[in-house]
């Protein structure tokens, strides 16, 4: 039967994966760090400027209410008088 690594001894020791954690540890730092200051500079960035409303020469916002609500179809039914029999 084969021995694993394990029971031999000769998969590393603790040494080996403190530094494989210290490794990962830096880089999730250095990626928060990174997305910070991502963050920062958009934040810090200048907004822009809103059109003035009072430059808009279309249509009112009723024209186009009108235009796109659905129709109301109202039907209307007309019934025939009864004959009139005479006797």
């Amino acid at each position: 039967m084969a021995e694993s690594a394990i029971s031999t001894g000769s998969a590393g020791g603790s040494v080996e994966d403190s530094n494989n954690s210290l490794a990962v540890a830096v880089g999730f730092g250095l990626i928060a760090v990174v997305s910070a200051s991502a963050i920062l500079l958009q934040v810090g960035q200048k907004t822009p400027t809103l059109q003035d409303s009072s430059i808009y020469s279309g249509p009112p916002l009723s024209y186009y209410v009108a235009k796109f609500s659905p129709t109301v179809v109202t039907a209307q039914a007309t019934v025939p008088e009864a004959p009139v029999l005479d006797n």
